[in-house]
């Protein structure tokens, strides 16, 4: 079990078995050695972007589709995608292909420049982290760039306030747990620990020390906010634990009102059929806004003080679960983006469902359906005992201890080696056997904010609006990290918790 404690954020817990490394199945890697801007005329960044979307859209399909029939569904695909990614990276064979496949990594221009998509990706997720200023010149939508001749609400906003005054922060951490005396090749260990920043460290799982290192570990590192992570005793069996957790708390640049929020009705299955009872929040004000009637929807955008992250909501029109299963099915990165690409400031009135979502999903019964089953099945039990060195021998090097000699070498290098040398190595660890993935997730939209009850009914009746957007029918949520694209969240609504009868 995995326990939560935060305001929104994301775990992906994954229990390794690492089994005896460079098997029979390998395959050429010559591919994989180009790194750079891929050919196609896209930057590397917007690629990386498209893959992690779409990989997202895949998912929220599926789940809406099959494993939650229609119910709520909130995920973390950046969260996923960085733990896959340590996966991916000491993964071959099937297993490394399939891996590729549902990232969509096996197709141009990303199959010719794999190399590119990890120190491309690992770049984009420091940056989401630093919330630095110059984070705006990376990407700006245009929706930036537009104005409106005037703007509804006039009151103060939170986003007046520093941004690190209102606590603002993206925090994404990578660690891998190894069982004492199994042994990492050091290749994978200096890869991931150069590319993904991820932690290594030896453990003793026989002890429920280690479960507690672990625990104060993802606490520490997401400044106090998740404690507990893991609340049982490690499985005997288990040789590995990669853990990668997502923490992200922001505050709206407009808030919503407080004195506006109401018991109001929210309508699943479309207005003309019974409705369920949520918290309905309201604000007004200038939003980032566009009607899609290509696709039958619209998309209004909520930024979050220092506009580096916004919440979008793509909402059919008279929409319905069907109505946006079926949307669902049309969109993917591109035409997400291209609707974003799109939207101008309008003077919006627009009211929301207060949500508090937790989700718990069983990410092996979503990889399975999407075609990945090798990395769940245990390789055959091979003697290595004769096979394996002593760690002086094999220049293992842990993180408490330091070798003052040690040359650096740069991230890219190490790629290229990695990616000649793993499929010809006599070396121990090879295809990751996954014991189990869990990611489970809590995410909280509140006002955010407190403004007078008196300006609420000012702002709310006024007639300056040209755009009225009531969430009270499903739709998509995606907040979104706008210098990178990187989606931090995506969630289908189709029931806003909590609700009432």
């Amino acid at each position: 079990m995995i326990s939560l404690r935060s305001s929104i954020l994301a775990v992906c817990l994954q229990t390794c078995i690492f089994a005896y490394i460079f098997g029979e199945n390998g395959i050429t890697m010559a591919d994989d050695t180009s790194a750079g801007t891929p050919a196609g005329g896209a930057g590397t960044a917007d690629i990386v972007a498209a893959s992690v979307l779409n990989f997202a859209q895949d998912v929220g399909l599926l789940l809406n589709e099959n494993l939650h029939l229609g119910k709520t569904t909130i995920f973390s695909p950046v969260s996923i995608m960085s733990s896959m990614a340590l996966l991916l990276l000491g993964s071959r064979g099937k297993n490394y292909e399939d891996l590729r496949h549902i990232f969509r990594l096996d197709v141009p221009p990303l199959r010719d420049a794999f190399n590119a998509f990890h120190t491309e990706f690992s770049a984009m997720m420091q940056e989401m982290q630093n919330n630095s200023v110059a984070l705006q010149s990376r990407n700006r939508d245009n929706w930036r760039n537009t104005n409106v001749a005037f703007n509804i609400r006039t009151t103060p906003k939170v986003g007046d306030v520093p941004g690190e005054a209102m606590g603002n922060v993206i925090k994404i951490v990578n660690g891998l747990f190894v069982k004492n005396g199994y042994e990492l090749n050091p290749k994978y260990r200096d890869i991931i620990n150069s590319i993904y920043k991820c932690d290594i460290t030896s453990l003793d799982f026989n002890t429920p020390k280690s479960r507690d290192y672990i625990n104060d570990w993802v606490y520490k590192s997401t400044f106090g906010k998740i404690a507990g992570i893991i609340t049982d005793n490690i499985s005997a069996d288990t040789n590995a634990i990669i853990a990668s957790a997502l923490y992200f708390k922001g505050y709206w640049e407009n808030p919503f009102l407080s004195g506006a929020t109401i018991i109001d009705n929210f309508y699943p299955d479309g207005i003309k059929n019974p409705a369920i009872k949520v918290k309905m929040m309201a604000t007004a004000g200038a939003y980032p806004y566009y009607y899609a009637s290509e696709y039958d929807c619209k998309i209004i955008g909520l930024p979050y003080v220092n506009n580096f992250t916004t919440m979008y909501v793509i909402q059919p029109n008279n929409s319905s679960r069907d109505k946006l299963r079926n949307l669902l099915k049309t969109l993917d990165a591109e035409k997400i983006e291209g609707m974003i690409a799109k939207m101008i400031y309008q003077n919006a009135i627009f009211t929301f469902p207060k949500m508090h979502l937790t989700q718990n999903i069983n990410m092996k019964s979503v990889f399975r359906a999407l075609g990945v089953n090798g990395i769940f099945v245990p390789p055959p039990v091979i003697d290595l005992s004769s096979k394996v060195l002593r760690r002086t021998q094999r220049g293992v090097i842990f993180p408490f201890e330091k070798s003052a000699g040690a040359p650096h070498i740069p991230t890219l290098n190490l790629l290229e080696r990695w990616s000649l040398d793993r499929n010809r190595s006599s070396n121990l660890l090879s295809d990751l056997f996954v014991g189990d993935i869990v990611h489970k997730v809590d995410f909280v939209v509140d006002e955010n904010g407190t403004e007078g009850a008196a300006a609420t009914v000012t702002y709310l009746k006024r007639s300056g609006g040209n755009v009225l957007f009531r969430a009270d029918t499903p739709f998509l949520l995606l907040v979104r990290h706008d210098p990178t694209k990187l989606p931090l969240f995506y969630g289908i609504i189709n029931f806003p918790l909590p609700h009432f009868i």
